[in-house]
Protein backbone atom coordinates (compact mmCIF):
# COMPACT_ATOMS: atom_id res chain seq x y z
CA UNK A 1 0.00 0.00 0.00
CA UNK A 2 2.51 2.44 0.75
CA UNK A 3 4.51 1.33 -2.70
CA UNK A 4 4.30 4.41 -5.21
CA UNK A 5 1.47 3.63 -7.86
CA UNK A 6 4.16 2.91 -10.31
CA UNK A 7 5.79 0.27 -8.36
CA UNK A 8 2.06 -1.21 -7.92
CA UNK A 9 1.39 0.28 -4.75
CA UNK A 10 -1.69 3.02 -3.51
CA UNK A 11 1.08 5.93 -3.25
CA UNK A 12 0.10 5.87 0.39
CA UNK A 13 3.14 7.31 2.32
CA UNK A 14 4.35 5.78 5.41
CA UNK A 15 3.53 7.66 8.48
CA UNK A 16 6.94 6.29 10.10
CA UNK A 17 8.86 7.14 6.94
CA UNK A 18 7.55 10.67 6.81
CA UNK A 19 7.27 11.65 10.25
CA UNK A 20 11.34 11.01 10.15
CA UNK A 21 11.54 13.30 7.55
CA UNK A 22 9.61 15.88 9.15
CA UNK A 23 11.75 15.64 11.86
CA UNK A 24 14.95 15.87 9.70
CA UNK A 25 14.04 18.83 8.28
CA UNK A 26 13.11 20.43 11.82
CA UNK A 27 16.78 19.12 12.60
CA UNK A 28 18.35 20.59 9.12
CA UNK A 29 16.84 24.41 10.60
CA UNK A 30 18.53 23.55 13.88
CA UNK A 31 22.17 22.95 12.26
CA UNK A 32 21.96 25.72 9.61
CA UNK A 33 20.46 28.65 11.31
CA UNK A 34 21.69 28.82 14.41
CA UNK A 35 20.42 32.24 15.42
CA UNK A 36 17.06 31.49 14.77
CA UNK A 37 14.76 31.44 18.02
CA UNK A 38 13.99 27.60 17.36
CA UNK A 39 17.57 26.97 16.88
CA UNK A 40 18.55 28.82 19.89
CA UNK A 41 16.21 27.09 22.41
CA UNK A 42 17.27 23.67 21.52
CA UNK A 43 20.38 24.24 21.47
CA UNK A 44 20.76 26.36 24.84
CA UNK A 45 19.06 23.66 26.43
CA UNK A 46 20.29 20.04 25.03
CA UNK A 47 23.57 20.78 23.39
CA UNK A 48 25.59 23.60 25.58
CA UNK A 49 28.71 21.19 25.43
CA UNK A 50 28.47 20.23 21.67
CA UNK A 51 27.46 20.71 18.62
CA UNK A 52 24.12 19.68 17.58
CA UNK A 53 25.38 17.03 14.98
CA UNK A 54 27.46 15.58 17.56
CA UNK A 55 25.52 15.74 20.83
CA UNK A 56 23.79 12.75 22.38
CA UNK A 57 20.28 12.03 24.20
CA UNK A 58 20.43 12.06 27.72
CA UNK A 59 18.83 9.74 30.80
CA UNK A 60 15.80 12.26 31.74
CA UNK A 61 15.83 13.70 27.57
CA UNK A 62 12.22 14.35 26.11
CA UNK A 63 10.31 12.03 23.46
CA UNK A 64 10.61 15.52 21.80
CA UNK A 65 14.15 15.48 21.84
CA UNK A 66 14.97 11.79 21.03
CA UNK A 67 12.39 12.46 18.11
CA UNK A 68 14.68 14.80 17.14
CA UNK A 69 17.74 13.12 16.99
CA UNK A 70 16.01 10.55 15.21
CA UNK A 71 15.41 13.18 12.53
CA UNK A 72 19.00 13.87 13.04
CA UNK A 73 20.25 10.38 11.56
CA UNK A 74 18.25 10.49 8.37
CA UNK A 75 20.12 14.00 7.85
CA UNK A 76 23.69 12.81 8.93
CA UNK A 77 23.51 10.44 6.49
CA UNK A 78 23.30 12.56 3.77
CA UNK A 79 25.11 15.86 4.57
CA UNK A 80 28.16 17.03 2.51
CA UNK A 81 30.78 19.64 3.23
CA UNK A 82 31.37 21.97 0.48
CA UNK A 83 34.71 23.12 0.45
CA UNK A 84 34.96 26.90 1.49
CA UNK A 85 38.47 27.55 3.24
CA UNK A 86 38.76 24.10 4.02
CA UNK A 87 39.74 24.35 8.01
CA UNK A 88 36.85 23.51 9.63
CA UNK A 89 36.54 20.00 7.50
CA UNK A 90 38.56 17.34 8.27
CA UNK A 91 40.07 14.76 5.68
CA UNK A 92 38.04 11.96 7.03
CA UNK A 93 34.58 13.81 6.68
CA UNK A 94 32.59 13.52 4.20
CA UNK A 95 33.51 16.27 1.97
CA UNK A 96 33.93 14.21 -1.71
CA UNK A 97 30.88 15.15 -3.77
CA UNK A 98 28.93 12.01 -4.57
CA UNK A 99 31.57 9.60 -3.37
CA UNK A 100 31.94 8.12 0.51
CA UNK A 101 34.91 9.09 1.92
CA UNK A 102 36.87 6.17 2.35
CA UNK A 103 38.67 7.07 5.18
CA UNK A 104 35.69 6.70 7.27
CA UNK A 105 36.60 3.37 7.80
CA UNK A 106 40.10 3.12 7.96
CA UNK A 107 42.17 3.24 10.84
CA UNK A 108 44.84 6.08 10.73
CA UNK A 109 46.80 8.06 12.90
CA UNK A 110 45.91 10.53 15.20
CA UNK A 111 47.70 12.98 13.32
CA UNK A 112 45.98 11.97 10.07
CA UNK A 113 42.44 11.65 11.45
CA UNK A 114 42.46 15.78 12.98
CA UNK A 115 43.99 16.84 9.28
CA UNK A 116 41.87 19.24 8.00
CA UNK A 117 41.23 19.71 3.78
CA UNK A 118 43.71 22.86 3.76
CA UNK A 119 46.37 20.35 5.18
CA UNK A 120 46.02 18.86 1.86
CA UNK A 121 47.73 21.79 -0.04
CA UNK A 122 51.38 22.45 -0.21
CA UNK A 123 53.46 25.77 0.54
CA UNK A 124 52.63 26.82 -3.11
CA UNK A 125 49.26 26.47 -2.93
CA UNK A 126 49.24 23.53 -4.71
CA UNK A 127 47.83 19.40 -4.10
CA UNK A 128 50.26 18.10 -2.35
CA UNK A 129 49.74 15.45 -4.63
CA UNK A 130 52.19 13.03 -2.81
CA UNK A 131 50.30 13.02 0.17
CA UNK A 132 46.85 12.22 -1.62
CA UNK A 133 48.14 9.34 -3.29
CA UNK A 134 49.23 8.22 0.62
CA UNK A 135 45.39 8.84 1.87
CA UNK A 136 43.19 8.04 -1.04
CA UNK A 137 42.60 4.94 -3.78
CA UNK A 138 43.45 6.22 -7.34
CA UNK A 139 39.97 6.69 -8.46
CA UNK A 140 38.56 9.17 -5.26
CA UNK A 141 42.10 11.20 -5.65
CA UNK A 142 41.29 11.41 -9.20
CA UNK A 143 37.92 13.05 -8.26
CA UNK A 144 39.20 15.33 -5.72
CA UNK A 145 41.56 16.67 -8.25
CA UNK A 146 38.57 16.99 -11.17
CA UNK A 147 36.26 18.73 -8.73
CA UNK A 148 38.55 20.74 -6.27
CA UNK A 149 40.86 22.77 -7.93
CA UNK A 150 43.49 24.93 -5.05
CA UNK A 151 42.31 28.27 -6.73
CA UNK A 152 39.12 26.96 -6.06
CA UNK A 153 39.53 26.68 -2.25
CA UNK A 154 37.54 30.23 -1.03
CA UNK A 155 38.17 32.56 1.29
CA UNK A 156 34.11 31.56 2.42
CA UNK A 157 33.41 29.27 5.34
CA UNK A 158 33.10 25.66 4.57
CA UNK A 159 29.07 24.98 4.66
CA UNK A 160 27.42 21.65 4.81
CA UNK A 161 24.55 21.18 2.25
CA UNK A 162 22.44 18.24 1.62
CA UNK A 163 23.08 16.34 -1.35
CA UNK A 164 19.55 14.81 -2.65
CA UNK A 165 18.60 17.91 -3.47
CA UNK A 166 20.22 20.21 -6.02
CA UNK A 167 19.80 23.50 -3.28
CA UNK A 168 21.44 21.62 -0.29
CA UNK A 169 18.75 22.30 1.65
CA UNK A 170 16.75 19.48 3.31
CA UNK A 171 12.94 18.85 2.57
CA UNK A 172 9.86 16.62 4.07
CA UNK A 173 9.92 15.53 0.39
CA UNK A 174 13.47 15.00 -0.47
CA UNK A 175 14.13 13.14 3.25
CA UNK A 176 10.83 11.37 2.81
CA UNK A 177 12.03 9.90 -0.74
CA UNK A 178 15.83 9.35 0.26
CA UNK A 179 14.57 7.63 3.82
CA UNK A 180 12.63 5.28 0.74
CA UNK A 181 15.67 4.37 -1.36
CA UNK A 182 17.85 3.93 1.57
CA UNK A 183 15.42 1.26 2.52
CA UNK A 184 15.17 -0.37 -0.56
CA UNK A 185 18.55 -0.69 -0.79
CA UNK A 186 19.41 -1.97 2.37
CA UNK A 187 16.20 -4.70 1.85
CA UNK A 188 18.17 -5.33 -1.92
CA UNK A 189 21.50 -6.16 -0.14
CA UNK A 190 19.99 -8.50 2.62
CA UNK A 191 18.02 -10.50 -0.12
CA UNK A 192 21.40 -10.53 -2.43
CA UNK A 193 23.47 -11.48 0.57
CA UNK A 194 20.37 -14.20 1.92
CA UNK A 195 20.66 -15.77 -2.15
CA UNK A 196 24.14 -15.78 -1.65
CA UNK A 197 24.35 -18.12 1.22
CA UNK A 198 22.01 -19.87 -0.34
CA UNK A 199 23.51 -20.85 -2.79
CA UNK A 200 26.80 -21.01 -1.16
CA UNK A 201 25.19 -23.89 0.99
CA UNK A 202 23.46 -25.94 -2.36
CA UNK A 203 26.87 -25.89 -3.30
CA UNK A 204 28.44 -27.20 -0.18
CA UNK A 205 25.64 -30.01 -0.38
CA UNK A 206 26.23 -31.30 -4.02
CA UNK A 207 30.12 -31.56 -3.26
CA UNK A 208 29.32 -33.49 -0.12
Amino acid sequence: MCQSKFRGGWGLRSAREMNQALLAKLAWKIDSNEKSLFATVFRQKYCRRTDFLSCNAGSNSTWGWRGMLWGRDLLKRHLKWKIGKGDRVRVIDDWIPQCSNPLKDTDLPSSHTDMKVKDLLNASGSWNLSLLQELFPPSVLNRIISIYRPSQLSPVEDQLFWEPTRTGICTVKSGYYTLIHDRQIEQATTQAASSSRLVGGLENTDSS
